[in-house]
């Protein structure tokens, strides 16, 4: 991004944005019963590389997973050696996001 002066058009301030590119994938964990399940699978799930942030919801047995590159099955191969039953990755096709369907 670039400011230019109005008088003679001269750059003022330059500033170069590196944009990248964020990925996030959501998964139907089964097994996640508390709060301590939950706090365990963030912390676990962060652990891959790529990955950058975490959020499980308990009520609805789903993870959200983001970062620069989220590889599907390394959360698998985690959350099966953590205990807990990878039921698949999420996926919303719809505008409305209504259709949902597992992999």
């Amino acid at each position: 991004m670039k400011l230019f002066c109005a008088y003679d058009n001269s750059v003022i301030f330059e500033c170069y944005l590196e944009l990248i590119q964020m990925m996030t994938k959501t998964f139907l964990i089964e097994g996640m019963t508390c709060r301590n399940c939950k706090s365990f699978i963030e912390l676990s799930l962060k652990t891959i590389s790529g990955v950058d942030d975490v959020i499980a919801d308990l009520a609805n047995c789903q993870v959200r997973v983001s970062g620069e590159e989220v590889d599907s099955l390394s959360v698998k191969q985690l959350v099966e050696d953590s205990g807990y039953y990878f039921k698949g990755e999420i996926h919303h096709h719809s505008a409305k996001g209504s259709d949902v369907w597992y992999s």
